[in-house]
């Protein structure tokens, strides 16, 4: 890349970083004046024991979300797994229709030795 062109890059991003800045930025902050000069920027809640009760909800849903993607995370690891050994999965594949052909019933049954 050439300077003029590394120069032109840097410059058209401090122009869209700026236009977000003032764009996003200024109105923000305009509201955040306002709310300050009415009086509702330190605003609490009703009561603590409802924020206490919100705060355990919001720890149940963060720990059921956390179960979920560790559930997705191990099916993600068993296909990658899976799809990794390619022979192992088609010499699987190869016995399964062997045994449907030769009429093979999917029951296991235990054997019990003596000793």
């Amino acid at each position: 890349m050439d300077s003029y062109t590394a120069h032109t890059l840097i410059r058209d991003g401090t122009v869209v970083a700026l236009a977000a800045i003032f764009g996003i930025g200024l109105p923000l902050a305009r509201s955040f004046a306002r709310r300050m000069e009415r009086g509702d920027v330190s605003r609490l809640p009703a009561s603590a024991e409802a924020a206490d009760a919100r705060m355990e909800r919001v720890e149940r849903a963060v720990e059921a979300i956390a179960l979920e993607v560790e559930r997705v995370a191990e099916g993600q690891r068993f296909l990658t797994r899976l799809l990794s050994e390619p022979r192992k999965s088609r010499a699987i594949a190869d016995t399964r229709s062997m045994e449907e052909e030769d009429g093979a019933t999917d029951t296991i049954t235990a054997h019990v030795r003596g000793s």
